[in-house]
């Protein structure tokens, strides 16, 4: 399907308008880099050309571009173009889509990575199936080239060989127009040298669907990023990794291995929420019985990498060998478009048939940690505890949440109650928060909570502090007004029932909060959503040890003995309490 057949006509008109503007830049911008070329070829023809014409103010426009990009390298022009593009289209169409294109800078260094694993350029074939604006195509040619030109081959057995083992896909065909341009470019001193002209090696049309047998021994790209609903054929062919809502890149990773050869490699730009997230389980247990990790890049900042991108990227990297299950994590700190600062985080290790969320070392400081604490460690449900959200989710009982307090009516516990210092106070300070709701008989007893728990914040962010913020509902709160109702923006840990609470609730806050636990936590968590899922597989220090921390609590050992305590619980030490 392509892209603008799922827009309403205002949106039409804008993606054409974006259209017939990209298009006169890269005329233009392909005049230019091809002067001196003889023969030049004529720019790749754009099958479904716009009806819209520029006016004259916007053609100069155009012109003032291409100058201006022809002036880069292509792939900073492949990339400002691409830029271009996709915040000339409709917001709404970009983020249904997932239309976000890569910085020279990142697709480089995964490239950087693809040789690490033992890919030969000169060997081998190759597919970008979402190919975008051609990314990682226009590069990896460049690639070719040069290690094909090391072997001796000719202008010509090098765009021969190019075109025969390099290929692309991409749903919409205004992209796969752009990508199969900015190939072209970076090959035309071979074309025009040869008198070769480029077959068209980008396939318009859906990855997803493709029914083709045919493998490559290297599936690279930048999937989209969306959450999709699938009709029931489409959920059968993908069941293997499916676990709950569906998302575009993780139908683009299982399909990925399916058009893999036995020893191919695939090296993703995805977000993080696919190392931790409860719906990409099934993803995660496939990963480690078809392929071995290779590397882990984590970007440091999400800012101003991709444009309107909220969450954390990173570049991953999987072998089919199958030799070992270790990879290598590394920090990449992007300083411009073409540039990144690489910072080796450490080993890590995937067990093979694991659906248990990955912990990786995101800074160097994180390996020794992370190798003591999966040796030893104990578990939320080990200590005697569960978790789950709060059960309201406030806008499907608008009616029943009120400003004053009745005979029916119990408090309302919303985020705004857990502070970040730890810190319980009923309060509702944000818009359209109240803090009492109407109970309308026993339909609504599910909604009741009648004990004592310690509430999470379901969302923060890797800027603040503390990743785990909690507090503890009293007791006495509790049953001052017999029971409370808790919003779905706070998860509840609360005792297991009929099981032995061996650690107390204020030990297990207390815990929790440390910037061990909290360091464990970031390991492991993939985005901003700090889920139930998340926190029943968190490694917590070994029950034995835990006893002791609590001991010194009740004794009153000072803050940072028991933070050493805690630290040294997960290497079989423990700091004695002075």
């Amino acid at each position: 399907m392509e892209i603008v057949e799922m827009s309403d006509d205002k949106s039409l008109m804008q993606v054409q308008a974006t259209r017939a503007y990209v298009k006169s830049v890269l005329e233009n911008y392909w005049t230019l880099a091809t002067i001196g070329y003889k023969p030049i070829h004529p720019l790749s023809n754009f099958l479904k050309n716009t009806n819209l014409r520029l006016d004259e103010q916007e053609e100069k426009e155009a012109l003032r571009l291409a100058s201006s990009i022809s002036e880069l390298s292509i792939l900073e022009a492949s990339y400002r173009v691409g830029e271009i593009y996709t915040q000339r289209l409709p917001k709404q169409l970009r983020a249904q889509h997932g239309v976000y294109f890569t910085p020279p800078a990142l697709s480089n260094r995964l490239l950087d990575n693809i040789e690490q694993a033992g890919f030969n350029w000169t060997e081998g074939r190759i597919v970008d199936p979402a190919c975008g604006g051609g990314a990682f195509l226009a590069p990896i040619a460049l690639r070719m080239k040069q290690n094909l030109k090391k072997k001796g081959f000719s202008d010509l057995a090098i765009v021969k060989h190019i075109s025969t083992n390099l290929h692309g896909k991409e749903l919409d065909p205004f992209s796969a127009w752009m990508s199969q341009v900015f190939l072209e470019i970076a090959l035309s001193k071979e074309l025009a040298e040869s008198d070769y002209e480029l077959p068209i090696v980008i396939e318009v049309g859906d990855t997803l669907i493709c029914e083709s047998t045919e493998r490559y021994d290297l599936v690279v790209g930048n999937p989209p990023y969306s959450k999709i609903k699938l009709n029931s054929v489409t959920r059968k062919k993908f069941s293997r990794s499916l676990y709950g809502h569906a998302n575009l890149y993780g139908l683009f990773t299982d399909k990925a291995l399916s058009m893999l050869s036995e020893t191919g490699i695939l090296a993703y730009v995805t977000p993080t929420s696919f190392l931790s997230g409860q719906y990409f389980k099934a993803l995660r247990r496939l990963l480690s019985i078809e392929s071995s990790p290779v590397s882990v890049d984590f970007i440091d900042s999400r800012k101003g990498v991709f444009s309107g991108v909220l969450q954390e990227t990173v570049l991953a990297t999987f072998s089919k060998r199958k030799q070992h299950n270790k990879g290598v994590s590394s920090t990449l700190r992007v300083l411009n478009d073409s540039e990144v600062q690489v910072e080796h985080n450490g080993d890590f290790t995937i067990n093979v048939d694991c659906d248990a969320p990955w912990l990786i070392p995101r800074s160097p400081s994180h390996a020794q940690l992370l190798a003591d604490a999966q040796e030893n460690h104990s578990t939320l449900s080990q200590y005697g505890y569960k978790v789950s959200t709060g059960p309201l989710v406030w806008n499907r009982h608008k009616e029943q949440i009120v400003s004053k307090k009745t005979k029916t009516t119990l408090p309302l516990l919303w985020g705004e109650c857990v502070s970040t210092c730890g810190k319980f106070e009923h309060k509702s300070d944000k818009r359209n928060h109240e803090p009492w709701f109407r109970i309308e008989g026993d339909i609504d007893n599910w909604l009741v909570v009648r004990e004592s728990c310690l509430l999470l914040q379901r969302t923060t962010a890797k800027e603040q502090s503390s990743r785990l913020i909690g507090a503890i509902v009293p007791d006495e709160f509790i049953k001052a007004y017999g029971g409370v109702v808790i919003e779905n923006h706070l998860n509840m840990v609360k005792p297991i029932s009929g099981a032995d609470t061996i650690v107390s609730v204020n030990t297990l806050q207390f815990i929790l909060k440390s910037k061990v636990v909290d360091t464990l936590f970031r390991m492991m968590n993939g985005s901003v959503a700090v889920s139930a899922y998340e926190l029943e597989a968190l490694l917590l220090p070994p029950l034995d040890k835990a006893i002791e921390i609590h001991r010194a609590l009740v004794d009153g050992v000072g803050n940072e003995i028991i933070q050493t305590m805690i630290r040294d619980s997960y290497s079989g030490r423990i700091t004695k309490a002075a």
